[in-house]
């Protein structure tokens, strides 16, 4: 479904991308307007206000849509473990992924997993058509605001530069508050290594072997955690990198530049 809605909003952009430059110099040449400003940027305009807040709602539905039919089918989850002896958790994860394999004797639980999850798949188209007439409403409130703005005199090209900026800062934001999560997902990741691992071990041991048993009854190694092997095969696959990319490149670029 969200592919098809995308390769509308999509075919919808171009629509509006190709028509509007056209009707707005139709509209006002007759009458000897000059726009004010290429043609081409009321069309991005038009392009930009009928479908971004769609792709944007479009998105955030892809992502949390699941999240909020389990959210819902909860307290049936909850209502079935008092009849059944099973899991709130274990049915909810049935009820969404329709899990309906379950014993062969235990029939009654049966036909209410298929119940469940006919409940779900209910759930779920409701939902969507919900969401593709939301879409429909928003898409037609963009038709209508752009065919208001479109005049002769909106200075488009200002609006669609401002868009532009608050684009380019929203994404540099988003890349340095990334960039920091990522620095004290590792330094926090880090400290609780190291606080079961000795520093000196890490740096000076022979052996790397992190396979431990994380419950008492699998079977593992009590792991060794010795950097040395990850770095020799790092400083190797350098190595044999570079002997092959530093000829090639050194004169490629000697050849280039002669």
């Amino acid at each position: 479904m969200y592919l098809s809605v995308a390769i509308i909003l999509l075919i919808i952009a171009g629509l509006s991308y190709w028509m509007a430059p056209k009707l707005v110099l139709k509209k006002y040449s007759s009458i000897g307007v000059n726009i004010g400003t290429l043609p081409s940027y009321y069309g991005m305009y038009s392009a930009i206000i009928i479908t971004l807040p769609s792709f944007v709602l479009l998105l955030i539905w892809a992502v949390f849509s699941e999240t909020f039919i389990q959210a819902l089918l909860y307290d049936e989850a909850v209502a079935l473990q008092n009849d059944y002896q099973f899991s709130a958790i274990d049915l909810a994860n049935q009820l969404i992924f329709a899990y309906i394999d379950v014993p062969e004797n235990v029939q009654d639980v049966r036909e209410t997993l298929k119940i469940a999850a006919a409940r779900y798949h209910y759930l779920h188209t409701m939902l969507s058509s919900l969401f593709i007439a939301f879409i429909a409403m928003i898409v037609s409130v963009g038709l209508y605001l752009s065919i208001q703005r479109n005049k002769a005199g909106f200075n488009v090209r200002d609006k669609l530069e401002k868009w532009l900026i608050a684009i380019i800062a929203t994404a540099s934001i988003i890349s340095i508050l990334t960039t920091i999560g990522i620095v004290l997902s590792l330094l926090f990741e880090t400290i609780r290594f190291f606080q079961q691992v000795p520093i000196m071990d890490f740096l000076f041991g022979l052996k790397w072997s992190p396979q431990i048993a994380i419950r008492d009854d699998q079977v593992g190694s009590s792991g060794a955690f010795g950097a040395i092997p990850v770095f020799a095969g790092t400083f190797l696959i350098s190595l044999v990198a570079m002997c092959v990319a530093t000829p090639l490149g050194l004169l490629s670029a000697i050849y280039l530049s002669e």
